[in-house]
């Protein structure tokens, strides 16, 4: 379900504006268009390093909680 027009055209790098309304049925039997944008590129992760033996990976532990932010404790 469209929840704002499509933000190409007139409508690029503007603000949202409603979706116009259909009447009657909408054909629901087939997929609609391609997403516009490319979900593997060859920078994705994984591309990067094809063909290449494995290299070992360094982790720094500073003995922190992640949920911990400084000075400011956020519970009890």
């Amino acid at each position: 379900m469209p929840s704002a027009a499509s933000p190409f055209g007139a409508n690029r790098l503007r603000p949202q504006r409603p979706v116009v309304p259909w009447d009657g049925l909408r054909d629901a039997l087939t997929f609609g268009p391609k997403s516009p944008h490319e979900l593997s590129s060859p920078r994705a992760a994984g591309h990067w390093n094809e063909g290449r033996p494995p290299r070992p990976q360094v982790a720094w532990d500073l003995g922190r909680s992640p949920s911990s932010y400084g000075e400011v404790r956020m519970s009890g």
